[in-house]
Protein backbone atom coordinates (compact mmCIF):
# COMPACT_ATOMS: atom_id res chain seq x y z
CA UNK A 1 0.00 0.00 0.00
CA UNK A 2 1.23 3.50 -0.78
CA UNK A 3 0.37 6.71 0.74
CA UNK A 4 0.61 10.37 0.23
CA UNK A 5 0.14 12.80 2.76
CA UNK A 6 0.32 16.78 1.72
CA UNK A 7 0.29 18.61 4.66
CA UNK A 8 1.21 21.89 6.34
CA UNK A 9 3.63 20.63 8.56
CA UNK A 10 5.74 17.54 9.16
CA UNK A 11 3.52 16.38 11.93
CA UNK A 12 2.51 13.09 9.27
CA UNK A 13 6.30 12.49 9.16
CA UNK A 14 6.97 13.20 13.07
CA UNK A 15 4.16 10.71 13.84
CA UNK A 16 5.11 7.96 11.14
CA UNK A 17 9.01 7.89 11.40
CA UNK A 18 8.92 8.52 15.40
CA UNK A 19 6.10 6.45 16.20
CA UNK A 20 5.72 3.67 14.19
CA UNK A 21 7.67 0.80 12.61
CA UNK A 22 6.74 0.84 8.96
CA UNK A 23 4.81 -2.61 8.04
CA UNK A 24 6.39 -4.62 5.09
CA UNK A 25 5.01 -3.38 2.10
CA UNK A 26 3.81 0.01 3.33
CA UNK A 27 5.48 3.20 1.63
CA UNK A 28 4.52 6.84 1.93
CA UNK A 29 5.57 10.19 1.26
CA UNK A 30 4.91 13.40 2.68
CA UNK A 31 4.35 16.80 0.14
CA UNK A 32 3.51 20.33 1.87
CA UNK A 33 0.98 22.16 0.46
CA UNK A 34 0.41 25.31 2.79
CA UNK A 35 2.60 26.31 5.89
CA UNK A 36 0.09 28.77 7.78
CA UNK A 37 -2.12 28.63 10.72
CA UNK A 38 -5.63 26.82 9.96
CA UNK A 39 -7.27 30.17 10.94
CA UNK A 40 -5.35 31.95 7.63
CA UNK A 41 -6.44 29.36 5.07
CA UNK A 42 -8.06 30.67 2.20
CA UNK A 43 -9.61 29.09 -1.08
CA UNK A 44 -6.36 29.46 -2.41
CA UNK A 45 -4.07 27.54 -0.03
CA UNK A 46 -7.19 24.61 -0.18
CA UNK A 47 -6.84 24.25 -4.20
CA UNK A 48 -3.15 23.83 -3.50
CA UNK A 49 -4.05 21.53 -0.68
CA UNK A 50 -6.56 19.75 -3.67
CA UNK A 51 -3.69 20.25 -6.70
CA UNK A 52 -1.26 17.96 -4.32
CA UNK A 53 -3.96 15.16 -3.34
CA UNK A 54 -5.27 15.09 -7.59
CA UNK A 55 -1.49 15.28 -8.24
CA UNK A 56 -0.52 11.97 -5.31
CA UNK A 57 0.83 9.12 -7.16
CA UNK A 58 -1.23 7.06 -4.37
CA UNK A 59 -4.74 6.53 -4.50
CA UNK A 60 -5.12 6.50 -0.52
CA UNK A 61 -4.28 10.33 1.15
CA UNK A 62 -4.16 11.56 4.48
CA UNK A 63 -4.16 15.40 4.56
CA UNK A 64 -3.27 16.90 8.14
CA UNK A 65 -5.11 20.31 9.05
CA UNK A 66 -5.57 22.44 12.02
CA UNK A 67 -8.81 21.84 13.45
CA UNK A 68 -10.04 25.51 12.93
CA UNK A 69 -11.06 24.69 9.93
CA UNK A 70 -10.91 21.35 9.01
CA UNK A 71 -14.16 20.68 8.19
CA UNK A 72 -14.40 23.93 5.06
CA UNK A 73 -11.15 22.52 3.64
CA UNK A 74 -12.75 18.62 3.86
CA UNK A 75 -15.78 20.62 2.10
CA UNK A 76 -13.60 22.21 -0.28
CA UNK A 77 -11.90 18.77 -1.59
CA UNK A 78 -14.72 16.85 -1.26
CA UNK A 79 -17.25 19.05 -3.76
CA UNK A 80 -14.24 18.73 -6.22
CA UNK A 81 -13.23 14.98 -5.86
CA UNK A 82 -15.51 13.34 -7.93
CA UNK A 83 -13.84 15.68 -10.87
CA UNK A 84 -10.28 15.83 -10.25
CA UNK A 85 -9.73 12.39 -8.21
CA UNK A 86 -12.65 10.19 -8.38
CA UNK A 87 -10.35 6.85 -7.58
CA UNK A 88 -8.82 8.71 -4.11
CA UNK A 89 -9.74 7.82 -0.52
CA UNK A 90 -8.53 11.00 1.04
CA UNK A 91 -9.21 11.68 4.88
CA UNK A 92 -8.43 14.78 6.74
CA UNK A 93 -7.63 14.58 10.75
CA UNK A 94 -5.91 17.46 12.85
CA UNK A 95 -5.30 17.08 16.34
CA UNK A 96 -7.31 18.39 19.14
CA UNK A 97 -4.15 19.10 21.12
CA UNK A 98 -0.75 19.33 19.70
CA UNK A 99 1.38 16.13 18.28
CA UNK A 100 4.35 17.59 20.52
CA UNK A 101 2.06 17.20 24.10
CA UNK A 102 2.56 14.00 25.73
CA UNK A 103 -1.25 13.78 25.52
CA UNK A 104 -2.11 14.56 22.01
CA UNK A 105 -4.62 12.99 19.56
CA UNK A 106 -2.56 12.85 16.92
CA UNK A 107 -1.05 9.52 16.52
CA UNK A 108 -5.03 7.93 17.43
CA UNK A 109 -6.44 10.41 14.71
CA UNK A 110 -3.73 8.99 12.81
CA UNK A 111 -4.62 5.53 13.05
CA UNK A 112 -7.82 6.58 12.70
CA UNK A 113 -7.48 7.63 9.22
CA UNK A 114 -5.28 4.43 8.06
CA UNK A 115 -8.47 2.49 9.09
CA UNK A 116 -10.96 4.73 6.78
CA UNK A 117 -7.73 4.36 4.04
CA UNK A 118 -7.79 0.27 4.35
CA UNK A 119 -11.85 0.13 3.97
CA UNK A 120 -13.90 3.52 2.84
CA UNK A 121 -14.56 4.26 -0.81
CA UNK A 122 -13.36 6.66 -2.74
CA UNK A 123 -14.17 9.83 -1.33
CA UNK A 124 -13.05 12.47 1.60
CA UNK A 125 -13.39 11.81 4.52
CA UNK A 126 -12.82 13.58 8.28
CA UNK A 127 -11.31 11.41 10.63
CA UNK A 128 -11.32 13.31 14.10
CA UNK A 129 -12.13 11.88 17.91
CA UNK A 130 -12.67 8.14 16.75
CA UNK A 131 -14.62 8.20 13.92
CA UNK A 132 -14.89 8.54 10.19
CA UNK A 133 -17.03 11.13 8.98
CA UNK A 134 -17.90 11.71 4.79
CA UNK A 135 -17.33 15.29 4.71
CA UNK A 136 -20.61 16.37 3.59
CA UNK A 137 -22.01 15.24 6.75
CA UNK A 138 -19.30 16.65 8.49
CA UNK A 139 -19.63 19.78 11.19
CA UNK A 140 -18.28 20.60 14.51
CA UNK A 141 -20.41 20.87 17.71
CA UNK A 142 -19.59 24.60 18.83
CA UNK A 143 -20.33 23.23 22.81
CA UNK A 144 -17.80 20.35 22.84
CA UNK A 145 -15.55 20.99 19.96
CA UNK A 146 -16.28 17.37 19.29
CA UNK A 147 -16.00 16.52 15.12
CA UNK A 148 -19.87 15.05 14.32
CA UNK A 149 -21.36 13.40 11.59
CA UNK A 150 -24.46 14.18 9.20
CA UNK A 151 -26.40 14.71 12.67
CA UNK A 152 -23.82 18.15 14.02
CA UNK A 153 -23.60 19.16 10.43
CA UNK A 154 -26.02 21.86 10.81
CA UNK A 155 -23.50 23.18 14.08
CA UNK A 156 -21.25 23.94 11.51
Amino acid sequence: MSYQHPTWHCTAWRLLVGAWRTPAGFSYSVTSACAKDSQEITDTDRESILDCCAKASASRVVVTHGTDTLVETASYLGRRHAELMPEKVVCITGAMRPERFVDSDAHFNMGVCFGALALAPPGVYVCMNGAVHPWAGAGRDLETGLFTGSAGAAAR
